[in-house]
């Protein structure tokens, strides 16, 4: 993903700077991850780094991911919507179906996370978040409501200040269930 310069404008010419890349996966040699962090510069209109992911648009279906804290880490935040928004986008949670904040994961591990949704139901609008192994994480409201399911995933560095170590993601995976 690239990141906005300050200064330049049109459309063809913000993308610029290096924004998510990809590193060396901590726990498993020659193997690589995705690195999201924020990078301070004065040369940036904004220093949050973020990545999106596209998948067919599911009413019901079943997101997930590996995703690695280093410790001292500010984390980040993972929001599932049915558009796409700029990874950079410190907004595109407002607009998003459901927000999963990062920062209460177990740091220096992969976490294996699943979430499921049904939007076939009138009963239960809300997201489950579970371990590879069943167990509830968490259970998100749903925060804006959608006609065509969902179908991208937003991941976005919410750190305050510079966060050289950012969040590791392994792994993304979709399917309807």
């Amino acid at each position: 993903t690239q990141l906005y310069q300050k200064g330049i404008v049109g459309h063809c010419a913000y993308n610029r700077a290096v924004g998510a890349q990809l590193v060396l996966n901590p726990e498993a040699e020659g193997k690589e991850v995705l690195k999201v962090a924020r990078i301070d510069s004065d040369e940036l209109e904004i220093a949050t780094q973020g990545a999106v992911w596209n998948f067919p648009a599911l009413y019901k279906g079943r997101f997930e991911t590996a995703i690695y804290i280093p410790e001292g880490s500010q984390a980040g935040r993972l929001s599932l919507s049915d558009r796409w928004f700029n990874p950079s986008d410190t907004t595109a949670y407002q607009f998003a179906m459901y927000n999963f904040d990062l920062t209460g994961l177990k740091q220096n591990k992969w976490n294996d996370l699943v979430f499921e949704w049904d939007f076939t139901s009138d009963n239960n609008q809300s997201c489950s978040v579970k371990d590879n192994e069943g167990n509830e994480i968490a259970t998100l409201p749903l925060n804006f409501s959608t006609v065509n399911g969902i179908s991208y995933v937003h991941f976005i560095s919410t750190a305050e200040k510079e966060d050289t170590k950012g969040f590791l993601i392994e792994r993304v995976e979709s399917m309807a269930k």
